[in-house]
């Protein structure tokens, strides 16, 4: 085991690109070694593990999808096996899907379903065997704002997202007693590769929108994220903190 007193083990799932990239980033700069998941692109998980190590912070990469629960188990018995603690969880992995419902089948809808709340749910699960004996540890939730404001063609992702959300308000009432604290963070527009798929007009159309005029940074959601994480935010408990640059979109 390669714990010291003063370590702090963080897992983000997700975490080789995007969001999940600021957000590992972010938490080794604040002290955290960085558990690194990924599922497919392991090339993007080393480009993310060598740049937290060449600005000074710990990391290594874990392959697992968090959907298939023999992953899950096989990932956190090797965080267990690692270090016996995990201090936070960071459930970033998910998938985006645009289409109109009429024309979205239902095994589609249920497949965005289950890869925005399966990873979710057996994750935090997990987590929590680790969490509870300590009665300490944070998870935080990364839905989006089309979980509380639903647009056109965005309906079975807006869907998903709403689950999650609410499944960040009740798991937060469960466990605040056992010292562990549940938030989400609950973004309009990033600036990820998730956007591959809307036009450079779309994104425009958006940003006009916005107070700030643009659509955010990952890095700006990930300094939410480690504000959500600092050990002073002890009364801050289920909450899902929008981020919409001050405009909704």
């Amino acid at each position: 085991m390669t714990e010291t007193v003063q370590e702090k083990i963080a897992l983000i799932t997700g975490g080789s690109r995007g969001i999940g990239r600021a957000i590992c980033q972010r938490l080794a700069a604040d002290g955290f070694t960085v558990a690194i998941n990924y599922v497919a692109r392991q090339d993007a998980a080393e480009e993310t593990l060598h740049s937290i190590e060449a600005s000074g912070g710990s990391g290594w990469i874990c392959q697992a999808d968090v959907c298939n629960p023999d992953d899950v188990r096989r990932m956190f018995e090797e965080i267990r096996k690692r270090y016996g603690r995990l201090d936070a969880l960071v459930n970033n992995a998910g998938r985006t899907y645009s289409a109109l419902f009429a024309l979205t089948s239902p095994a589609k809808f249920f497949e965005i379903m289950e890869a925005n709340l399966k990873g979710a749910v057996l994750c935090s699960q997990a987590a929590l065997r680790l969490m509870l004996p300590k009665k300490s540890g944070a998870i935080i939730n990364i839905s989006s704002r089309s979980g509380s404001q639903p647009q056109v063609g965005l309906t079975a992702y807006s869907a998903s997202k709403a689950a999650l959300t609410n499944l960040t308000r009740g798991l937060a009432r469960e466990v605040a007693s056992r010292g562990i604290r549940v938030n989400g963070v609950a973004p309009a527009w990033t600036d990820t590769e998730m956007l591959d798929t809307p036009n450079r007009e779309t994104l425009d159309r958006a940003a006009a929108h916005i107070a700030l005029g643009r659509i955010a940074r990952a890095d700006e959601i990930a300094a939410v994220v480690s504000a959500l994480l600092r050990p002073d935010m002890t009364y801050l408990i289920g909450q899902m903190i929008e981020l919409d640059g001050g405009g909704a979109v």
